[in-house]
């Protein structure tokens, strides 16, 4: 691969855009893609396990929650029943945190909250790029790629080092970083909350501004400070400083009485149940909830199992391609046709792992849906082989 660069070329706003032409031979693309079909081989493979991953998890789950949706008892916060030892319980009241929680670095000091969450941006430079890639005759590509630079807020530290422009793009070192403490316990009534169970309240607010310590060279914004000239015109290594909290405030937790903590209940299904909720909540509603996160969480990864799947069938076909782009025009017939060919298997292949990984725990559910990729695959293959004589 060769490398071209142009002057670079001085914008109005004073930054300067860069243009880079790489040049990629046929034997070089063919070689990539070679490698990239032995990745394909490894990714389908790591997707279907994925799958099957995914659907025992989503089944012991729910197996979880109808489990302890059967068990759990409402007890009052006031005393810890000796009684209920062991039992799955529900518990709700006024959460107290008596320990202080600190941010050292700025002086901040904060009793009675659950959580104390420092966010950090700092202006930098940015480094944008924006690529075109062209096939040539003979199956060689000619990339051109522009990089601009632009000055915004980030919450990462942006290496400028690495930038394809370095004059003038110098990001200074990030002083301060973002950082997250929970308190290590808390009570509800006469029970214990240990740390597992605070962190699972996530209702953060802004601080408010009259309990943030003043710093020299600092100005004073909402939530926190700005460590700069002026936070109207902000320059290069300007920061700012903010910060969120978790009140002790009313909460709902169902879990294993023990002692006097609330820690994780294990089910016989397999899977420990700890569900926590902001304010006074039913319990019926807390694992309602739980359901439907389940589900949601099981389906995001049946997504991208499939788009797994698929992604390897690109790589693993790719070589087709780019032996096809020594003609331009017969490369992107290829790519269309290795694209729905890619899809094709992805939208078999997902279906059938998650109907055999049913087979242990749902076999009915699984058998419909065999019979219905089956059905899909037969009329794919039935237009297919009709496609010919129709033409």
């Amino acid at each position: 691969m060769s490398n071209n660069w142009n002057d670079p070329a001085v914008e109005a706003s004073g930054t300067a855009s860069v243009t880079e032409i790489s040049h990629v031979s046929w034997f070089e693309r063919v070689k990539g893609a070679l490698i990239g079909a032995l990745i394909g081989l490894l990714l389908i493979p790591l997707a279907i396990i994925l799958l099957a991953w995914n659907e025992g998890r989503a089944i012991h789950t729910a197996r979880s929650l109808a489990e302890g949706s059967r068990l759990v008892i409402s007890v009052p916060v006031e005393q810890v029943a000796v009684a209920n030892e062991g039992k799955l319980i529900h518990v709700a009241g006024p959460v107290r945190v008596v320990a202080e929680l600190r941010d050292a670095e700025f002086g901040l000091r904060l009793p009675g909250v659950v959580k104390l969450r420092r966010q950090v941006e700092m202006f930098q430079w940015v480094e944008d790029q924006r690529s075109e890639t062209q096939s040539k005759f003979g199956g060689g590509q000619e990339t051109v790629t522009a990089y601009s630079y632009a000055q915004r807020w980030s919450s990462t530290a942006i290496d400028s080092s690495r930038f394809r422009d370095l004059r003038g793009h110098d990001n200074p070192p990030m002083r301060h970083r973002a950082q997250e403490e929970t308190a290590r316990s808390a009570t509800m009534g006469a029970f214990i909350l240990p740390a597992g169970v605070l962190q699972e309240l996530n209702a953060f607010q802004p601080l408010a501004s009259d309990l943030i310590p003043a710093r020299p060279g600092a100005s004073a914004i909402e939530g926190g400070l700005y460590l700069g000239r002026s936070p109207d015109a902000p320059m290069i290594g300007d920061m700012r400083i903010t910060w969120a909290v978790v009140p002790a405030a009313e909460a709902s937790v169902i879990g294993q009485q023990r002692g006097q903590e609330v820690a994780p209940f294990p089910t016989q299904a397999g899977n420990p149940l700890l569900l926590v909720a902001n304010g006074l909540v039913a319990p019926s509603a807390m694992i309602d909830q739980a359901v439907q996160d389940n589900a949601i969480i099981t389906w995001l990864l049946r997504l991208l199992g499939t788009a797994l799947i698929y992604g390897g069938a690109i790589l693993l076909l790719r070589p087709l391609v780019v032996l096809a782009d020594i003609v331009p025009f017969l490369g992107a017939v290829a790519g269309l046709g290795v694209g729905l060919l890619a899809l094709v298997i992805a939208l078999l292949v997902a279906p059938v792992t998650i109907a055999l990984a049913w087979l242990w725990f749902r076999p009915l559910m699984a058998f419909s849906l065999l019979s219905a990729v089956g059905l899909a695959a037969f009329f794919i293959m039935h237009r297919f082989a009709r496609a010919p004589r129709s033409a």
